[in-house]
């Protein structure tokens, strides 16, 4: 068993599910998207091993001048029922603990259990309405100009913006969400002045053939909405020096893997350093993914 697990019994439910389940809650506290996307394929795990008892995902939350507070996660998880009994069940008494869900995600890929989630069907319809290329083949991309949290994750926006260009100038239509950065690209679509949430930008992925992106957030959503295929720029690998060292010195444990999680024929992954980001050859794997006559993204969405 991979996972630890503590769960207890409210005293006070009521009805025929007392007798058959127990509830069980996952609290996302503090996650960030990406973990929330990986954590997703954990608690499908679960459900499967579990599935006497009833599993309960509750978002963010805390206190404040003695009034709850909470933060919407903008993703619907995949037949996981999110609901608040903070009244039935103190916070603390009964919760999944998944340890580092980057450890956890390569093992839970080779069960065959992957992120999974839904993109509201109401603002699919709205974004659709908005934006009628969504209906035409397009490739999704989301980068960093800076990254100051991690310079390693600094995606080498000129060498992307490069990319994008080639991808462009080859028929492709390019998509590019993110935060707005004041850098517009000619002869692309930017969307990173429209402020899109969550839910939109996800709705704007799970429409692409093809998505590019860097380890953030956005990329692991593209894992979970079913993107056929995710070009992933990656900062160096967390066990590859000096990082592995950085690592070891501030407590953290290397052995994790932040990669979409998807099957590896659904991806291709560059590192910037180390295994060093060759624009020429990203240039090639678009090449061979989207634009040789047998490329099968490009059959999956007609115009």
């Amino acid at each position: 068993m991979p996972f630890q697990t503590t769960e207890c019994q409210p005293e006070n439910m009521s009805g025929p599910i007392q007798s058959q389940k127990k509830r069980v809650y996952y609290y996302f506290h503090q996650h960030r998207i990406g973990d929330k996307v990986a954590i997703s394929a954990a608690l499908k795990w679960y459900k499967e091993q579990h599935p006497q008892d009833w599993l309960i995902a509750v978002d963010d939350f805390w206190f404040e001048n003695g009034k709850q507070r909470s933060i919407p996660s903008n993703i619907i998880f995949d037949e996981i029922v999110n609901e608040c009994l903070y009244n039935t069940t103190p916070a603390d008494a009964t919760r999944l603990d998944f340890g580092c869900i980057w450890i956890r995600v390569p093992w839970l890929a080779q069960q065959g259990y992957y992120p999974s989630i839904k993109v509201s069907k109401e603002c699919e319809e709205q974004m659709l309405s908005r934006f009628r290329w969504m209906c035409s083949p397009y490739v999704c991309v989301h980068i960093l100009e800076d990254a100051p949290y991690n310079r390693g994750r600094n995606h080498n926006f000129t060498q992307m913006v490069q990319l994008m260009r080639f991808l462009s100038g080859n028929g492709m239509h390019v998509i590019r969400i993110g935060k707005s950065s004041g850098y517009f690209l000619k002869q692309q679509t930017d969307l990173t002045r429209l402020g899109l949430s969550v839910m939109e930008s996800a709705c704007i992925i799970k429409h692409s053939i093809a998505y590019i992106g860097g380890d953030t957030g956005m990329t692991h959503i593209a894992s979970a909405v079913g993107v056929p295929w995710i070009l992933a720029i990656y900062g160096p690998p967390p066990n590859q020096k000096p990082w592995r060292n950085h690592a070891k010195a501030i407590g953290c444990n290397v052995d994790f893997c932040s990669l979409p999680s998807v099957p590896k024929e659904r991806r291709t992954v560059f590192y910037m350093h180390g295994h060093k980001f060759s624009l020429s050859k990203a240039m090639d794997t678009c090449v061979e993914h989207l634009f040789t006559s047998d490329a099968p993204l490009l059959r999956s969405k007609s115009p």
